[in-house]
């Protein structure tokens, strides 16, 4: 098969296959990321409303709130702590589109498979000299986005 046809396959499963994930893990990664941005609310006092309207305006709350003590999930094999990236981004989305946690957690499953896979690529000379969860994590939260949008593969 040529480079162009593994590739377009590729994209066909990344857009549209659900990840079979162990549903605890996926359980815990999200209580981790409300814990962290329920701890976070004291670190901004005043009001910065959690839910507030529209999907860019929560994301972006809700990743300051629980990234404030910079201590949420940590993959070690390729040191990126990706849930402050991926689960607001599916929040806020699901909240928005009155998604399923099914759909949330199918979502942010292919956002952490994404940013493992971009900072496993981008390896460890990348990481010598960026945060490798700001630059893969940029790619977590556009896959978390089109899948938690029903986005076809041409539009991911």
């Amino acid at each position: 098969m040529d480079k162009k046809l593994q590739g377009d396959a590729m994209l066909n499963v990344l857009a549209r296959d659900p990840i079979i994930e162990d549903n605890a893990r996926l359980e815990t990664l999200f209580m981790d990321f409300v814990a962290e941005a329920t701890l976070g609310q004291s670190r901004y006092p005043g009001n910065l409303q959690l839910l507030t309207s529209g999907i860019t305006d929560r994301a972006v709350r809700l990743g300051l709130l629980c990234s404030a003590r910079d201590m949420d999930d940590v993959d070690w094999i390729v040191l990126t702590h990706p849930g402050s990236i991926i689960w607001p981004v599916a929040v806020s989305i699901g909240v928005e589109k009155n998604l399923t946690l099914k759909t949330l957690f199918d979502a942010a499953a292919h956002g952490y498979r994404t940013g493992a896979t971009i900072a496993n690529f981008f390896g460890k000379s990348h990481r010598a000299k960026w945060h490798a969860t700001s630059t893969s994590g940029a790619f977590a939260a556009t896959t978390t986005a089109s899948i938690a949008l029903g986005l076809t593969v041409e539009q991911h």
